[in-house]
This record gives structure tokens, C-alpha cells and sequence, in this order.
């Protein structure tokens, strides 16, 4: 399962990484297959997805994926 907490430590590996590159960026999307995007969901207490809208976490844009096995952050 899949929290919070660790998106935003992929968010500050990315940044960390880049910026041994000399780029200092952060990325603005999370590939996330369906569901690890529920698990976020019930993490966030919401019960009925119907209900919310969600298109970005963390203020990265959540892209769908098939075939992840681990949450990825990237830079479109």
C-alpha cells in the first residue's frame, strides 16, 4: 500500500537527484496504477470515489498507468 508520505519521498529524491545534475527541478507528475491512486484515497479518508475530483496530489498531476509495480514522480 502506498502513502502519502512516500510519494513525497519520491518527490524529494527526484529534486535531489536532479540536482547532482546541475537542474535543481521538481517533477509535476505521478504515474500511479489504479490501485495505488484508491490506496491514496483512503489514505486521504475518502470513502466513495464518485463523490471527489482528484487531479493532482501532492501538486503533482496523477497520471493513470497499467503495469507499475512502484509509484513513479516524473517531469513532463
Amino acid at each position: 500500500m502506498i502513502t502519502l508520505e512516500e510519494i513525497s519521498k519520491l518527490i524529494n529524491k527526484f529534486y535531489l537527484d536532479s540536482e547532482k545534475d546541475g537542474l535543481a527541478t521538481r517533477p509535476n507528475a505521478v504515474l500511479l496504477t489504479e490501485e495505488q491512486f484508491e490506496d491514496l484515497l483512503i489514505e486521504m479518508g475518502v470513502d466513495e470515489e464518485e463523490d471527489v475530483n482528484i487531479e493532482t496530489i501532492l501538486g503533482l498531476d496523477v497520471i493513470l498507468a497499467e503495469g507499475l509495480e512502484y509509484p513513479r514522480v516524473i517531469k513532463l
